[in-house]
């Protein structure tokens, strides 16, 4: 999302508001992801990973070619915001198959490794694309369409993931997601307490994060 404020603020001249919007709509996406959680022990908790990942990436597709005929900026934000809304509703059922998969002991480290390595990885690319916009402001009608055919691969590799799990996993109709939460940080107050520490902090974040485009 930062690097997509940037390109609306140099090459589309948008309003603040739309910076804002782009900005937001990652958190709009875990806001929604809730009702995703309540799917995420279930048999075929991997569907609710795969789908919304496969949509952001045709969006990011969908962002530059539209960009082409239609190059305005609205436009622009409205399809990236739903991209970058899809991206991020999964996280809980991503966490989940994290969960199932790598055992308690060892999952700090083996999650470590991979983000380490992720982070490594979005380190070059970035650099790789900030020098195409560098070239030229409407380089990114390339660079989408690279993140969702990258995206794409990875999405379908990662489905190719064999779930570890009980045999045993309910497939009754879970509780409505509110209802869940609601028992959860009543029955847990130090979770709770966390969870509003961190609530705060992403609020924080949220603001503070649209603002950074005032000195690109």
């Amino acid at each position: 999302a930062s690097v997509a404020g940037v390109i609306l603020k140099k090459t589309f001249s948008s309003s603040d508001f739309e910076v804002a919007l782009l900005h937001s709509s990652v958190s709009l996406g875990l806001l929604f992801s809730i009702f995703l959680a309540s799917h995420a022990e279930k048999p075929n908790k991997m569907d609710y990973v795969y789908y919304p990942d496969m949509i952001a990436r045709w969006l990011f597709i969908l962002t530059a070619v539209v960009s082409i005929f239609f190059p305005i900026s609205i436009l622009f934000t409205l399809i990236l915001c739903a991209a970058f809304a899809f991206n991020s509703i999964n996280t809980p059922v991503v966490t989940s198959i994290y969960r199932s998969n790598y055992p308690n002991h060892s999952r700090g480290k083996i999650i470590g490794v991979v983000r380490t390595f992720f982070n490594l990885a979005f380190v070059g690319a970035s650099y790789v694309f900030s020098l195409m916009l560098d070239l030229d402001g409407h380089n990114y009608i390339y660079v989408y369409p690279i993140i969702g055919i990258v995206g794409i691969w990875g999405a379908t590799q990662f489905r190719k993931i064999k779930i570890a799990g009980p045999s045993d996993i309910s497939t009754t109709t879970p509780q409505h997601p509110l209802v869940q939460l609601r028992r959860v940080l009543k029955e847990d107050r130090p979770f709770a307490y966390f969870m509003w520490y961190w609530a705060i902090f992403g609020f924080a974040a949220l603001m503070v994060d649209p603002v950074k485009t005032i000195f690109v």
